[in-house]
């Protein structure tokens, strides 16, 4: 013991301990439910515990519970057997993770999962383990009630707490007088566990005692080994070790080896345990005696494993979990796969059981000093590793089994190889995976890519791969899916068999419309500054004007990566009307900026923004959008928006007129998402587990869409009406299937492919981006499909620079950014194409018909006809020779085609290319090119006869591109 001033002694000889209210003088210290919540600093909740009184008390076997503030239903968390509190010494029990706060609670004593209330609770010290009843029992060593709204339990309760204060018992720990708010005061929250100082409550100074670490050890029977047990003194130095034989002897072999003493106080101690090669297997408890420099002791027994060598598949057992849970075991094995962490062995041989798995992951924490190829012998303990939250049944239900705390590490030869075993997916049943957890396996394919984080685009295939079967997240959060996955030890070989596509795949209308989730596009960043260099900014969200409330780019540098990207996706889209949503709702400013983008591309005056309605777009941080192509469509009407209550990201209206007098609508929309539930389970917007949070919501705003569908067709004249955007719905979920049941609207894509996708959540693809269309429109759509570029793409090549190395010095992922539309969103664009011309037919006689400035379907017919397009598309129709003898004045090849299907079929004509056939030929004359047809080309003898003149056209002009066939 150090010694102390003789002043302090002659004061604390006469001072007057503090009252005890608990019969054991262990009371609860410090109460803290606010732990991970916005705000705060810890990131879990706790309960404190404390030995006020002034002699050793057994704590093993007892309980911390928690009911609500006026709750009668108690959870509880056991502290472990073994277990004694020293006078002045404090106990921390860590319960809930949140997942907010910024620091570590100090390593717990015990830990539980009791997520508590921040502001208003229970908190009970039990001298079991039997969860108490009532909101006010009376059988609690130490019960305290925070927060107004609390049951009275002791006095009355602690002031209501936060995120940021916890309820401290006073005199830091000593006070107790059965009163709460009297023996309680509030701040923030300061845990302490049992390797903190103690503190004395009686007056008298606490010599700190010697507190032994004294874990089990195993060994193999027949190899010598050993492991050692250590001890502390905060204030003295523990200088030696001893046997204690008494009342029960060491077996023989088990020996103290090498003693290394403290050099200072507070230092460790060490001792070595020797196990004898010769030791029977069996389990031996010893006792150890220590001592220091200030005349103290302290004893600690142990547990010696002696066990003989257990086979991994013994280990594994032949169900989720192992038989041999918790037991310390003792095995060999090849390793076959050396990870960070830890490394996966496999016994060579094998049981021949198909239902058990013969390889193991053994858990090191550190970096391992093992190799592939190494049969290694080793200790540990057997153990089952939930990667998700305990009430994760997705994981939970298939823990992975594994060896840790592995001791007695010994290399038996290298050079060793095991032989994959085969496994065809395809045959394999539900969970079949689980006999081959940890094993070198072969998975024969093909075998397809999901969404990932890594430089492979979904759709990809491997034809087989081989590993080390593992278990894990399939995403980011802990309460996510689990699902197998395979550790290569070779590496694959990828077959790029889901191609990118540089544009939309898809041809013919005359009028292209588009869909594009852009993401989050703002201009005002989330560190306050702007596209402009303008700093101090903020972005608009209800009535608030935030830095906070920004979303997308971080900062300019992430931006400029973003809008390249967005560029390179409405470019490549190059559609005469695109419907944005996740543009920031700061009028028109953003979504002007993406048009000036745009044109500096693709040219002065390509596109313009569609007007903001005079409706206004919501209260949301984001808001739909529309640009267009001024040169293809004019605006007819104003632009209108519904500014119903149930959307808060008003739905967005534009009637359009093409240059052959064709009327269309298009309609922008963007439902409420799957995300963040509301707090009721009850709610009627709770995730039922199907269709994810909100689907309520989201009915009722499809069921306002009809309405407003109605409103637009009656207030523009326009009764063809596409409705597009980013629905949060799948096709066949509520709200698709309430705008679409009665036929009235029509799901376009659908039309053309049923299977198609736009997005992918957690490793399955569905599609929440839609192109709807009225009945009597869906005749003129030739093509709606979406463009994979963003949902296959692995989220690697995404504009963000966090985890990213830029520079020798950076650590993280390599950069893998490009300048192209592929990753600009999480949302695939849907494109879709609309026939929208003007169809115009002579009579059997001679016609002088001149179509519209826009696109037009001619058809002369019988007769010479004078036959001029006029601008835009043109088609001239040809049914059969009595057509014959027209004149075009102003064809323009490349553009305008001459369509002569229905002519060569009634000729009986059937050619891959009738021009090189002769059966369609050209001859120039000084008016301009002569069509003519040939019957039997030039294989034949039959003449060609003149079809029609090309006014001005020379022949040399006329290629495969002027004719449909």
């Amino acid at each position: 013991m150090q010694l102390k001033p003789l002043a302090f002694l002659i004061a604390a000889a006469f001072a007057a301990p503090a009252a005890l209210a608990s019969t054991s003088g262990v009371v609860i210290s410090q109460v803290y439910g606010g732990g991970g919540n916005s705000g705060a600093t810890y990131k879990r909740d706790f309960i404190e515990i404390f030995n006020a009184g002034s002699a050793p008390v057994v704590v093993g076997g007892w309980s911390v519970q928690y009911a609500s503030s006026a709750g009668s239903s108690w959870s509880t968390t056991a502290i472990p057997a073994g277990v004694t509190l020293q006078p002045g010494q404090y106990y921390l029990v860590a319960e809930s993770l949140g997942a907010g706060g910024t620091v570590d609670l100090p390593t717990a004593d015990a830990t539980g999962t009791i997520a508590m209330s921040a502001t208003a609770g229970k908190v009970a010290l039990v001298r079991s383990s039997t969860a108490l009843s009532g909101s006010a029992p009376t059988t609690a060593e130490d019960i305290v009630s925070f927060g107004a709204a609390s049951t009275a339990t002791e006095g009355t309760p602690v002031p209501t707490l936060n995120n940021t204060t916890a309820a401290l018992r006073a005199g830091e720990g000593c006070t107790d007088t059965n009163n709460n708010s009297a023996d309680f005061g509030t701040g923030a929250p300061s845990p302490r566990n049992s390797a903190a100082a103690l503190r004395s409550c009686s007056g008298t100074p606490i010599n700190q005692p010697i507190v032994p670490a004294c874990p089990d050890g195993a060994t193999a029977s027949g190899t010598a080994g050993g492991f050692n047990v250590t001890a502390t003194d905060a204030d003295s130095r523990v200088n030696a070790a001893s046997k204690i034989e008494t009342p029960t002897p060491w077996p023989a072999g088990i020996t103290l080896g090498s003693f290394v003493g403290a050099t200072a106080a507070g230092d460790t101690a060490t001792q070595t345990i020797n196990v004898a090669a010769d030791v029977a297997p069996g389990a031996y408890t010893v006792s150890l005696k220590w001592d220091n420099d200030q005349a103290q002791t302290a004893s600690c027994s142990f547990k010696v494993s002696v066990t003989g060598l257990v086979p991994i598949y013994n280990i594994q057992g032949n169900g989720a979990q192992s038989p041999l849970l918790g037991s310390g075991v003792t095995t060999t094995g090849v390793v076959t796969k050396v990870m960070n962490n830890g490394f996966f062995m496999q016994d060579p041989v094998g049981d021949g059981n198909a239902a058990t798995s013969d390889g193991i992951f053994v858990f090191t924490s550190v970096a391992p000093t093992v190799s592939a190829g190494q049969n290694i012998q080793l200790s540990g303990t057997v153990a089952e590793f939930n990667p998700g939250t305990a009430g994760n049944p997705s994981t939970a239900t298939r823990p992975m089994t594994q060896i840790t705390g592995p001791t007695g590490i010994q290399v038996l030869s290298s050079g060793n190889a095991i032989t994959p075993v085969e496994v065809d997916l395809a045959t394999l049943p539900a969970n079949g995976l689980e006999a081959f957890e940890g094993m070198l396996v072969t998975l024969r394919g093909p075998l397809t890519v999901q969404q990932n984080a890594f430089p492979v685009r979904a759709g990809d295939t491997i034809d087989s791969v081989t590993g080390v079967i593992d278990f894990g997240l399939a995403t980011s959060s802990t309460s996510g899916f689990g699902l197998y996955r395979i550790q290569p030890t070779q590496d694959p070989s990828f077959a790029r068999t889901n191609p990118r596509t540089a544009t939309p795949q898809v041809s013919g209308g005359n009028v292209r419309i588009a869909s594009a989730n852009v993401l989050n596009f703002f201009t005002t960043f989330t560190d306050g500054s702007n596209y402009l260099g303008q700093t101090g900014q903020g972005c608009s969200l209800g009535g608030s004007v935030s830095k906070s409330n920004c979303r997308g780019a971080d900062n300019f540098t992430e931006f400029q990566r973003q809008r390249a990207k967005t560029v390179a996706n409405l470019s490549g889209l190059n559609a005469d009307v695109v419907g944005l949503m996740e543009i920031q709702n700061n009028g028109e400013t953003t979504v002007q900026h993406l048009v000036d983008l745009l044109n500096a591309q693709m040219g002065a005056g390509t596109y313009a923004v569609v007007p903001q309605p005079a409706q206004g777009s919501g209260d949301d941080a984001i808001r739909v959008a529309m640009i267009y192509k001024p040169g293809k469509l004019t605006l007819n009407g104003a632009s209108i928006a519904d500014p119903a209550d149930i959307n808060n990201r008003a739905p967005f209206a534009q009637a359009f007129t093409t240059p052959n007098g064709a009327k269309f609508a298009v309609i922008v929309n963007h439902l409420k998402s799957k995300g963040s539930c509301p707090s009721s389970s009850s709610s009627p917007d709770a995730d039922d587990g199907l269709q994810g949070c909100w689907n309520a919501t989201r009915v009722q705003q499809a069921i306002q869409l009809k309405s407003f569908l109605t409103q637009v067709q009656g207030t523009t004249g326009a009764q063809d009406v596409v409705l597009l955007g980013d629905f949060n719905s799948h096709g066949q979920e509520d709200p698709i299937d309430t705008l679409t049941h009665d036929g009235a609207i029509v799901d376009a894509v659908a039309h053309f492919d049923p299977a198609d996708w736009s997005y992918i959540f957690d490793g399955a693809s569905g599609r929440l981006d839609h192109g709807l269309v009225t009945a009597g429109l869906l005749g003129k759509v030739v093509y709606a499909t979406s463009w994979h570029i963003n949902a296959d793409e692995p989220v690697v090549l995404d504009y963000n620079t966090e985890f990213k190395v830029f520079g020798s010095s950076a650590t993280g992922s390599p950069d893998y950014y490009t300048a192209t539309a592929y990753r600009s969103s999480d949302h695939d664009p849907m494109v879709m194409g609309l026939n929208l011309t003007k169809s115009m037919k002579g009579t059997d006689g001679r016609d002088t018909i001149v179509g519209t400035p826009g696109d037009d379907i001619i058809e002369g017919g019988p007769g010479a006809d004078m036959l001029t397009g006029n601008g835009g598309r043109d088609q001239f129709v040809y049914g059969s020779m009595l057509d014959a003898g027209d004149v075009i004045t102003d064809f323009k090849p490349g553009i305008d085609s001459l369509v002569l299907t229905k002519l060569l079929a009634s000729l009986g004509i059937v050619s891959a290319d009738p021009l090189a056939s002769g059966h369609v030929t050209c001859m120039a004359s000084a008016a301009g090119a002569i069509i003519g047809i040939d019957a039997d080309g030039t294989a034949g003898p039959a003449k060609t006869k003149p079809l029609l003149q090309l006014k001005g056209v020379a022949c040399t002009a006329v290629n495969a591109a002027s004719f449909k066939f």
